[in-house]
């Protein structure tokens, strides 16, 4: 039964192929002097000859014939070919992107510091657009503020269900920073974007060196958060 589908799926792709590289010709009925279009379809097994069998839609007179390939057919054969594999390629390209770029439901295991977490599979996230004060770095001591931010991502996301979701513009890199870290937006379930609340609440800056789909917003989130005195920018603290 397996083997029976396989055998009908290849020839429907012989099909389709065949009816993709085919041509047509403009014949006369030797009977009504009528023009209709013959399609010619190009063989897949390499044969010269080609039969076309015919009717004319006018009077019915039937027309049967060989058709013998010259060099000509035959490249554009190949061309024909070339095309076919090259949009395969870009639809299976376009469809790892389009994965890429949707977004996961997914559990954070631990924080490490505000701007990064760890999910329940171990792999690594860093919180796009947000850049907040470093407690884990490894040549940077424990900065002013950093303590707090940390404590802030971890009262928000630890041991949660989110969603994950990704910056379609880093899809060239596979997602990853230089440190192999995935960069993502972290969404909690009632809807909280993370990145945007840590920057909201004065425990990060609006990190805006690469470009990103909220940067503005980020950018006027820090501008607000400065002008509240909020965390990071509490007045004589």
């Amino acid at each position: 039964m397996v083997l029976s589908k396989l055998a009908l799926t290849v020839l429907l792709i012989r099909l389709r192929l065949s009816l993709f590289m085919s041509r047509y010709l403009a014949r006369t009925c030797p009977k009504c002097k009528n023009y209709f279009a013959v399609v010619i379809p190009v063989p897949l097994d390499g044969s010269k000859e080609v039969p076309i069998n015919a009717n004319c839609l006018k009077c019915g007179f039937k027309l049967a014939w060989k058709m013998v390939q010259g060099k000509r057919q035959t490249y554009s054969l190949a061309l024909r070919i070339v095309a076919l594999a090259v949009f395969f390629l870009f639809l299976i390209s376009s469809l790892a992107v389009s994965q890429q770029t949707g977004s996961q439901h997914r559990t954070i295991k631990r924080v490490v510091d505000g701007d990064t977490l760890v999910l329940e599979n171990g792999e690594r996230v860093r919180l796009i657009g947000v850049d907040t004060p470093e407690t884990k770095h490894p040549n940077k001591p424990v900065q002013r503020f950093g303590k707090e931010a940390t404590a802030f991502t971890q009262k928000m996301v630890q041991g949660k269900s989110v969603r994950v979701e990704f910056e379609q513009g880093y899809a060239p890199t596979g997602h990853k920073d230089k440190y192999g870290r995935t960069l993502a937006y972290v969404f909690l379930e009632d809807g909280t974007f993370l990145n945007a609340e840590i920057v909201k609440q004065g425990y990060g800056h609006a990190y805006t060196r690469f470009p990103f789909r909220y940067l503005k917003e980020f950018r006027q989130l820090e501008r607000e958060a400065r002008e509240q005195g909020k965390g990071l920018w509490a007045k004589g603290d």
